[in-house]
């Protein structure tokens, strides 16, 4: 059964950029099946990239990036909070148009609620946004783009792991090199859940994306 759990996800990992279309499977098992393979790549992925974190001396917990007892202060509110609500407006501003193309409005629209939310409009923000924007709207009006996965997949990645950089500025003191290592964890997880929801829709991208945040919160809770 592990040998079997090994190269199911090394067969599902190697498709990542295929340019096939959906999954046209309609049984819940067998999307089932295939949404549990994706979650092993996932942690895979974040687990090779946290070991070359500390590997290389850039350990996430000693970096000063947040003060993780605020999770374990408020541990029910983060479950809720990760668990739905981060993951539904995250899973429609960077993937909703991938599963949807026909939606691409909502994505847009939710990308500029989710920056006056955040209340933090400094220039490197902005400009990021603003950038997001108009890849978007390269991906939407332009054909060669819309039929080269691997644009999409690695555009939408990349914008979702800067996302994050802001989340750990402070954190990382001016160090570069470590905040871009460390936000290798996001831009994989974003490759996975765009092929999640190119293959099984944009449910199981929120379900997925979901069930990573709270098994990370979980993981920093038991280290803390």
């Amino acid at each position: 059964m592990h040998t079997y759990l090994i190269n199911r996800s090394f067969r599902l990992f190697f498709q990542l950029f295929s340019l096939q279309s959906k999954c046209t499977a309609t049984s819940f098992w067998v999307k089932l099946r295939y949404f549990i393979g994706y979650i092993l790549i996932n942690f895979t992925l974040i687990f090779f990239a946290i070991s070359l974190m500390y590997i290389s001396g850039l350990g996430l917990l000693e970096s000063k990036v947040r003060n993780f007892e605020d999770i374990k202060n408020m541990l029910p509110f983060v479950f809720i909070l990760g668990s739905s609500i981060i993951p539904l407006i995250e899973e429609t501003v960077h993937r909703l148009y991938i599963s949807c193309p026909n939606k691409v409005v909502l994505s847009i629209v939710f990308l500029f609620l989710y920056f006056i939310m955040l209340g933090d409009y400094t220039f490197y923000r902005i400009f990021v946004f603003f950038a997001y924007f108009i890849f978007i709207l390269v991906i939407v009006k332009i054909p060669l783009f819309q039929v080269k996965t691997i644009f999409i997949f690695t555009g939408s990645s990349f914008f979702f792991a800067v996302f994050h950089i802001f989340k750990y500025l402070e954190g990382f003191e001016g160090n570069m090199i470590h905040l871009m290592v460390g936000i290798v964890p996001q831009f994989l997880t974003g490759l996975v859940l765009c092929y999640v929801h190119l293959k099984l829709g944009f449910g199981w991208g929120v379900v997925h994306h979901g069930m990573v945040n709270l098994i990370l919160v979980l993981f920093i809770y038991m280290l803390i």
